[in-house]
């Protein structure tokens, strides 16, 4: 393998700041690209036999390895079986979309790496989806849809340079520039809960619940619109505290700020799956918000400007 890659992409992580779940029934959600990134790099040999060996990395360190086949990505060895069909359903599905995919090549080595922790739940499956399709020329929706599912404002973040407005409609997701660049943004943080959620099991939960009103979901949309437009701290906090009393009425669920921080004397949001992963909260001054969750045991805090494109 040579030290300089044949092929080189990388697709950006992400938060969904409003319409977390109702996304899946029309909603226009607000999400955020962020300046954590996954990198996928492709390297041509022609020593071997017609095999793919792939490296998976978190911040320079290989966590999983495997070889496949380069005839049907039939697995030849790995590190964890598991993870090893998973990726090689992604290539099949790939292989089908594209016949051409890494046809009449002899042997080709893969890295990806992450500059990100991987437990954080930035998106390291829809940052790898988004990769794999600009490598392959295929429409990375069709591949999100068809490994993972969801509502796939994951992928569109992947490529986004700032804050956009996504919607489903028929079927077909639609995205937006959202001028979304609040002025009060030191005044907004994040932190990484410790609480890592499979998407797919909060997703299902949330259809156990029954269809959501069309006028909740006008409502959610609304917020989503409002927030690009508000220039004071305490309208935003006004509308992110209307959007999670929403949220947990349908839900039925207390919010996070109700459920864990009561003491705190701001505004605390669920981010994407309720429980888990990321939050974001407001402030006065972000020294002191710090010292608060640093208290209770938090130690991934990020301030608004060295996360969010």
């Amino acid at each position: 393998m040579t030290n300089t890659p044949f092929l080189n992409f990388s697709s950006n992580t992400k938060l969904l700041l409003t319409a977390e779940y109702v996304v899946l029934d029309g909603a226009k959600a607000l999400a955020l690209p962020l300046k954590f990134k996954q990198w996928l790099q492709v390297y041509l040999s022609d020593e071997g036999d017609a095999s793919l060996r792939w490296s998976s990395r978190e911040l320079g360190k290989e966590w999983f390895s495997a070889d496949f086949s380069l005839s049907d990505f039939s697995i030849i060895e790995s590190s964890n079986e598991n993870i090893a069909k998973r990726l090689q359903r992604i290539l099949q599905v790939v292989r089908r979309i594209n016949p051409q995919f890494l046809n009449n090549i002899s042997h080709i080595d893969v890295i990806t790496d992450t500059d990100f922790m991987l437990m954080w739940g930035l998106g390291s499956s829809s940052t790898l989806i988004s990769n794999i399709a600009k490598w392959a020329d295929i429409n990375p929706y069709h591949l999100q849809f068809e490994i993972f599912g969801g509502s796939g404002y994951d992928i569109a973040c992947a490529t986004a340079i700032a804050p956009i407005f996504y919607s489903i409609s028929q079927g077909i997701p639609e995205v937006s520039n959202a001028a979304f660049s609040p002025p009060f943004n030191s005044m907004i943080g994040f932190l990484y809960s410790g609480q890592k959620m499979n998407s797919r099991d909060s997703l299902s939960q949330y259809r156990q619940h029954g269809r959501i009103s069309l006028e909740l979901i006008n409502r959610i949309s609304a917020i989503s619109d409002e927030l690009v437009l508000i220039n004071d701290i305490e309208k935003f906090e006004e509308r992110i505290l209307e959007h999670e009393e929403i949220m947990s009425h349908i839900l039925s669920a207390p919010t996070i700020s109700k459920l864990a921080f009561s003491d705190y004397p701001y505004t605390i949001k669920s981010l994407g799956a309720w429980g888990g992963d990321f939050l974001m909260f407001t402030c006065r001054d972000f020294q002191q918000a710090e010292n608060y969750f640093s208290k209770k045991g938090y130690q991934n805090i990020f301030k608004y400007s060295d996360l969010v494109l």
